[in-house]
């Protein structure tokens, strides 16, 4: 239904502004850089994460190519999904404001970097990817097409996998025993469980 499309085109372009929006801050603050991190596996870890979002959904919204993987999910779970999908990119913001300068896309730590433990942090050390953990379950529900379910589970997993032993190596290695303090009091992804 085309109702479905635009609601995950919605999703996708509020999620997207909103990182554009603090790209574009990160890149006008002059802020000089202590400690950066980002091997050409971070890159091409971006780029594929990013692609097979993009790929996936494209396809699903422009094409009927992927019509053969819809599953029969009731219009209401799908619009359960939307409303996953938004609480997530709120979430998705918070996480963003609650960093300010300490926000960067890539792996590094700057001049006055300071560990942010409040907030949203208070409950997990990584709620920028618990934000998109919720996005995934969002659009898994919204599109309903097991396609476009695995390939999206499929990229925020290897984001995980590679990208928060990378950064909590960064962040014990700049805070050492504050960091490590911290990461025993609080969970990686999901509140006291995980």
């Amino acid at each position: 239904m085309l109702i479905f499309k635009v609601l995950l085109v919605t999703f996708v372009i509020i999620q997207n502004s909103i990182r554009f929006v603090f790209q574009r801050r990160y890149a006008t603050t002059h802020a000089q850089k202590q400690t950066e991190k980002e091997p050409t596996r971070e890159k091409w870890l971006v780029r594929y994460v990013g692609s097979s979002y993009a790929v996936a959904v494209l396809i699903w919204v422009l094409t009927d190519w992927l019509s053969f993987a819809q599953m029969p999910f009731p219009d209401w779970l799908r619009y359960v999904g939307f409303l996953i999908g938004a609480s997530s990119t709120y979430y998705f913001y918070l996480v963003h404001r609650q960093l300010g300068d300490n926000w960067s896309p890539v792996l590094e730590i700057r001049n006055k970097h300071q560990l942010v433990i409040t907030g949203l942090y208070r409950f997990v050390r990584h709620p920028m990817y618990s934000s998109m953990l919720v996005g995934t379950v969002g659009i898994s529900l919204l599109v309903a097409n097991w396609v476009v379910i695995f390939i999206t589970s499929l990229a925020f997993i290897v984001l995980c996998i590679v990208r928060i032993p990378d950064e909590e190596q960064l962040m014990t290695d700049t805070f050492g025993k504050q960091y490590q303090d911290y990461m025993r009091k609080t969970k990686r992804l999901i509140p006291n469980l995980f």
